[in-house]
């Protein structure tokens, strides 16, 4: 039999040995704690992102219908997806999708040329702000009999989601909505410092049937369609007023445009669009979402065909519940529908514009410009790029004559006028003076006081 003090040993020896243990084990879990924080930091990882994204993706936004009418029913035999036959008469822009915040995007929409019906989207690693820039600045070929009207300069619109705007009652349920029209240089400056945090679409420009820029608003529900049209008082090629002058409709003042009557048969044609979205979203939806009644912009193109373009506000009964998400929210009012005036007043008073370098091709403000060219520059490098053989044989017109007083040869002061007995008589001088090799020669003549 073991004495009490063996046994106070053996469980003292115990007793360190677990604590040993559990000291090891913790210092395991800080160690794994932090190395985690660590790489959490280093890569960027937002531990709340996702609650961030499901509160986006509650949100009403200005891209959303364009996911589903991308979306078409898929066939078993076939094995691919095929058209719904709902919107074979749907025709959209080049269209690109942002959203701040929300990965997956942007995301790249557009109409098949072969498919009718068929809304295209492009895979992620074509969307980039190259491919961009390419597609929209390539020029679209003018319809047979159309005036084109190409001189104007812009390739793109870019319309916001709604923010709130502090001038506008009831701003939470209203709101407002900023349109740009941008050329090629303003393109490149939103591609470079402005994609990643904006929210809304890029769309190509879409030339108008004429002279002046023309939109049409449909507010259109399951019973009755209200179609407006309106149109810029300015034309597009006239280069005296500024890029928002020619351009708003909507998104302008009551004086920038003018109210036109729209035709039976367009009115006819943008119902039957907007319904046929509807039916289009119920049908691949399953019924679970269904649209009763939308804002919506179209634009008549120049071969008398008309364009889709986004929607401003929607009324969506949904029954989405335990399956996730619904694909559309409701919007109960359009947004108010302007342009950033301080940009347009900037470019009209001060023309401060970004521009493209050309020597390093980057977008960069006017103020950051340092250095200006002069005509000394311009002749330098002139000189130290031609060849030493042209320099000899091509003397500009001042190379002729001699340096002025500053330099080390000054010029001579000019000679006495010669007299009447030096001119013969035909009246024309004997002698004659040339420079020559920057030394004053007389040659030929007859007498005289030389």
């Amino acid at each position: 039999e073991k004495s009490p003090t063996t046994k106070r040993t053996r469980f003292g020896v115990v007793k360190r040995a677990a604590a040993m243990v559990l000291d090891s084990f913790d210092e395991a879990l800080n160690l794994r704690w932090a190395q985690t924080t660590k790489q959490a930091e280093a890569g960027g990882l937002n531990l709340d992102q996702h609650l961030v994204e499901a509160a986006k993706a509650k949100e009403f936004n200005i891209s959303g219908i364009f996911s589903l009418l991308h979306q078409q029913p898929y066939d078993t035999q076939l094995k691919i997806r095929v058209a719904s036959g709902m919107i074979d008469e749907l025709i959209i822009p080049d269209t690109v999708t942002f959203r701040a915040g929300v990965s997956g995007f942007p995301c790249w929409y557009l109409s098949s040329k072969q498919d009718p019906g068929m809304i295209k989207r492009k895979n992620q690693s074509n969307v980039t702000a190259h491919k961009i820039l390419e597609a929209f600045s390539k020029k679209t070929p003018v319809a047979k009999g159309a005036r084109s009207t190409q001189g104007h300069g812009i390739i793109a619109v870019l319309v916001s989601d709604v923010h709130p705007n502090e001038k506008i009652s009831e701003e939470d349920e209203i709101g407002e909505a900023t349109t740009e029209y941008l050329d090629e240089v303003t393109l490149r400056d939103f591609l470079d410092t402005r994609s990643r945090t904006f929210s809304g679409i890029l769309q190509k420009w879409v030339d108008p049937k004429g002279q002046h820029n023309s939109m049409l608003h449909a507010a259109w529900t399951s019973k009755m369609c209200k179609v407006t049209c309106l149109t810029n008082v300015r034309s597009l090629t006239d280069r005296r007023a500024s890029t928002y002058d020619r351009a708003v409709t909507f998104d302008g003042s009551d004086s920038h445009a003018t109210r036109d009557p729209v035709s039976q048969q367009t009115q006819e044609l943008v119902q039957h669009l907007c319904a046929s979205m509807a039916a289009h979203v119920a049908f691949i939806t399953d019924g679970k979402c269904t649209i009763s009644g939308m804002t919506a912009y179209f634009k008549m193109r120049n071969d008398a065909k008309v364009v889709f373009q986004w929607c401003s506000s929607l009324k969506v009964e949904s029954k989405y519940r335990d399956e996730g998400p619904a694909p559309l929210f409701s919007r109960a009012y359009s947004p108010v529908m302007s342009v950033p005036h301080s940009l347009d007043a900037k470019e009209r008073e001060t023309h401060d514009r970004p521009y493209i370098c050309p020597v390093s091709n980057v977008v960069i403000s006017s103020r950051a410009a340092e250095s200006y060219i002069t005509y000394k520059m311009i002749i330098e490098e002139w000189n130290s790029r031609s060849d030493v053989a042209t320099q000899e044989t091509y003397r500009p017109s001042s190379a002729r004559f001699r340096p002025s007083s500053a330099g080390g040869n000054p010029r001579r002061p000019p000679s006495a006028p010669r007299p009447l007995s030096a001119r013969s008589d035909g009246g024309r001088a004997e002698q004659r003076q040339q420079l020559l090799g920057g030394e004053r020669r007389e040659v030929g003549g007859g007498g005289g006081d030389g």
